[in-house]
């Protein structure tokens, strides 16, 4: 995916409100931004857990079980605004990793624009790789997204390889 740098910019601001729990500012933030960037904010927040979960399994698509742990911890992690684990888990299985629009799976607008943020900003606090900051790790993500939006089709099977390749060294 192409990031647009206006709409990266404010998508930090965003994940910025959201992990200091600062939801108020988030919202007038997101009212300033305008629905257009709004919306390409909400698309890579969506792109960012996708890819976090991933990760977090071992660059391995989650099963149920991973996925249901995953929401459990995102669910669980200390902060002034509580988080249902069933949400999380909808969030993760349909949006981040089936693709279906956030308005097919929240029931209302408010939760349609909330929960990619919120979500979003937990995976990144818990998730984040031991000696990396939550902006790091972030730097990394959007890289990646930005290097997977050029490859051709015929270049996955390869990355495929790699990747379980990668995975089988790390375990030898």
């Amino acid at each position: 995916m192409r990031i647009d740098p206006t709409a990266e910019q404010a998508t930090r601001k965003l994940l910025g409100h959201a992990m200091r729990s600062e939801l108020d500012d988030a919202a007038q933030l997101a009212r300033s931004l305008g629905d257009t960037r709004f919306q390409e904010s909400l698309r890579l927040c969506v792109a960012m857990a996708g890819y976090i979960t991933i990760d977090a399994c071992g660059m391995e698509w989650p099963t149920e079980t991973s996925l249901r742990k995953i929401a459990g911890f995102v669910a669980e992690a200390g902060t002034q605004v509580s988080l249902d684990a069933g949400v999380v888990y909808d969030f993760l299985h349909r949006v981040a990793l089936r693709f279906e629009p956030l308005r097919d799976v929240f029931a209302s607008e408010q939760d349609a624009a909330m929960m990619p943020l919120l979500i979003a900003s937990r995976l990144l606090v818990v998730y984040c790789p031991p000696g990396k900051d939550q902006w790091n790790y972030l730097d990394e993500i959007e890289d990646a997204l930005e290097v997977a939006s050029s490859l051709k089709s015929h270049v996955y099977p390869a990355v495929i390889l790699r990747a379980r390749a990668e995975a089988g060294a790390a375990s030898s």
